[in-house]
C-alpha cells in the first residue's frame, strides 16, 4: 500500500513536470469562473466581488490575484468596467515568454480591450461624422431660410 501512495506520487510530479503550467489552467479556469459570476450578478454583487478581488491583489500582488483582478476590469460591465487599469495589470503578464496559461488568458483580455478601443474609436469617427453632416444640413437650411426671407422682403417692396 505504501509503496502504491509512493508511486502515485512520482507519477504525478512526473505529470506536472512533463505540462509545466498545469497548475496555471487551473488558476486561469477559477478566475474564469469567478468573473463569469460576476458578470451574471447583481450590480452591487458585481462591486463587492471587484472591491474583493482589489483588496486581494493589494494584499498578495502575485500574478494569479493581478489576472483576477484585471479580468473583473475587462469583463464586467459599465460603471465597473476599467480597461486602462486591466491594461496596465495585464501588461508585465501577457508579453510573458515562454507563454502560459496566465499569460495567454492576459494575452486574450488584452487583446479584447484592443478590440473594444478600435469599435470605440470607429464610433466616434461615425459620431464627428454624422455631426458635421447635421451641422451642414442646418448650415444649407438657415441659407435657405434666409434666401426665402431676402425674397419675401423684395416681393413685399
Amino acid at each position: 500500500m505504501r509503496g502504491a501512495l509512493l508511486l502515485s506520487l512520482v507519477l504525478v510530479a512526473g505529470c506536472a513536470a512533463l505540462s509545466p503550467g498545469a497548475g496555471d489552467a487551473v488558476v486561469v479556469s477559477r478566475i474564469m469562473a469567478e468573473t463569469r459570476e460576476a458578470a451574471a450578478a447583481a450590480p452591487g454583487v458585481r462591486r463587492t466581488r471587484l472591491a474583493e478581488a482589489a483588496e486581494r491583489y493589494r494584499r498578495q500582488p502575485d500574478d494569479a490575484s493581478r489576472l483576477r483582478l484585471a479580468a473583473m476590469c475587462v469583463i464586467l460591465p459599465e460603471p465597473l468596467r476599467d480597461d486602462e487599469r486591466a491594461w496596465t495589470l495585464l501588461a508585465p503578464l501577457a508579453g510573458r515568454r515562454p507563454a502560459t496559461p496566465l499569460a495567454d488568458y492576459a494575452a486574450l483580455l488584452q487583446a479584447q480591450i484592443s478590440e473594444r478601443r478600435k469599435l470605440s474609436e470607429a464610433g466616434d469617427r461615425r459620431q464627428r461624422s454624422l455631426r458635421q453632416q447635421l451641422e451642414a444640413l442646418r448650415a444649407s437650411e438657415r441659407a435657405m431660410i434666409e434666401r426665402e426671407e431676402r425674397a419675401d422682403a423684395a416681393r413685399a417692396r
